[in-house]
């Protein structure tokens, strides 16, 4: 980055009860745990303080063994649902951690995101007089159907 952000946090949340594939979160890619190479590319951008954010055991664990620079911030049980809204997760790990004025939110389900990708989206909302957030979005080149079949984005 060019030196306009000095520290921010990246909340890394995930949940251990993924319902569509158990555990996927710590599981193997390319030689890897999912999550691990977001993180990892996280922990490569200067400034960056990482939490993971999670509600299972085993991702704490996972996480504490291969990242000791990491906090750990434990979900309650109550917040661990997949119905959960992001905004009372984010609330809550934002009361287990140090204040920072930038906040940075990743997924590990997003593991091929860049560096550059991320930096860019940082000082873009730390320099900007007229946005205070910023998100991703992938461009989508396709015809989409309701369920009862009908044309939503074409004739």
């Amino acid at each position: 980055m060019t030196g306009t952000v000095n520290d921010f946090l990246a909340i890394l949340p995930m949940r251990g009860g993924s319902e569509r594939i158990p555990k996927k979160n710590l599981l193997d890619l390319a030689g890897k745990p999912l999550y691990s190479w977001i993180l990892d590319t996280v922990l490569s951008i200067d400034g960056a303080h990482v939490v993971v954010d999670t509600d299972d055991d085993e991702i704490a664990e996972h996480v504490s063994v291969r990242y000791s620079d990491v906090q750990i911030v434990r979900r309650p049980s109550h917040l661990g649902e997949g119905t959960t809204p992001m905004n009372e997760v984010l609330l809550n790990t934002l009361k287990n951690t140090p204040a920072y004025s930038t906040v940075l939110q990743v997924h590990a389900t997003n593991p091929f995101v860049s560096r550059k990708t991320l930096e860019s989206a940082v000082e873009t909302v730390v320099t900007s007089d007229e946005c205070d957030s910023a998100f991703s979005v992938t461009r989508l080149q396709a015809r989409l159907w309701t369920k009862d079949i009908e044309a939503v984005n074409h004739d």
